[in-house]
């Protein structure tokens, strides 16, 4: 009964007398049991010596593009290999490598990002947004908060925007409440108008004041407005022109009145 040429030879013979004159498996390839053929190794594998009967995978950190490869090539920075790897891969955005030769890439750091594919290094977190590990790109610090500080690594380090003013998404500072607005709570998006009856004139304040006598204050008003002669204000609190009275008959009120006076005799 015929026997097999062992594994790490073959021959498409059919006259052989002996294991012998098997031929012997060339280096690059591979011979099963009863191989009547070497076999070259396929892409991401080699042999590096004749005589063997299976290819071996690249380690960790090199590949093989190439069929019937001998060895296997180191992986270059800004990618890594897999064992059996073909190919280096680009590391993906938010990860880098910097050194040749290896198997994975590196996340970057918290307070760090990379947009791009490939890369080696990663960029520092802009002012105004903060970068969690294995960021690709910055993310902005929330309404109601803020930071002029590089390198931010959660938006827990976002500052909280104080009372009397305001911060958009990704403000760098915070900013002061306009006149005619206030806020009384920290960690706010946005100021908020005056309301009709009220005023503030002056900037980051919590509170609007109440439009007083002889006047008064539209929404969002910085300051109040006088009741125009011929009428008067007696009650705080109005928020438009039509809100004073006007003067009775037999009196006059000049601007910013508070309330009637009567006409002396003959006028």
């Amino acid at each position: 009964e015929p026997l097999p040429c062992p594994a790490g030879s073959f021959s498409d013979a059919t006259t052989l007398g002996a294991a012998s004159e098997c031929t012997e498996c060339t280096i690059g390839s591979s011979c099963g049991t009863a191989s009547t053929a070497a076999t070259q190794c396929s892409p991401g594998t080699y042999t590096d010596a004749p005589g063997q009967s299976a290819c071996m995978s690249c380690e960790p950190g090199t590949h093989q593009p190439s069929s019937g490869a001998v060895g296997c090539w180191e992986c270059v920075t800004g990618s890594f290999c897999s064992t059996g790897a073909a190919e280096p891969t680009e590391c993906s955005p938010g990860t880098v490598q910097p050194m040749v030769e290896q198997g994975t890439c590196a996340k970057c750091e918290a307070g760090k990002y990379q947009h791009g594919a490939g890369e080696t290094s990663c960029f520092e977190c802009v002012a105004g947004s903060y970068c969690e590990e294995g960021a690709s790109a910055p993310l902005p610090c929330a309404a109601g908060s803020f930071s002029s500080l590089e390198g931010l690594g959660s938006s827990a380090q976002c500052s909280e925007c104080p009372a009397g003013s305001a911060c958009s998404t990704g403000s760098l500072n915070h900013t002061p409440c306009s006149p005619g607005t206030a806020q009384p709570e920290a960690g706010q998006g946005t100021c908020e108008s005056c309301d009709a009856g009220e005023q503030q004139p002056l900037p980051g304040q919590l509170n609007c004041s109440r439009c007083g006598l002889g006047v008064f204050c539209p929404a969002k008003s910085s300051g109040a407005l006088l009741c125009p002669s011929g009428r008067f204000g007696n009650e705080s609190g109005w928020g438009a022109e039509e809100d004073c009275h006007p003067c009775p008959a037999g009196s006059f009120c000049s601007a910013g009145a508070k309330g009637p006076k009567k006409c002396l005799s003959g006028t």
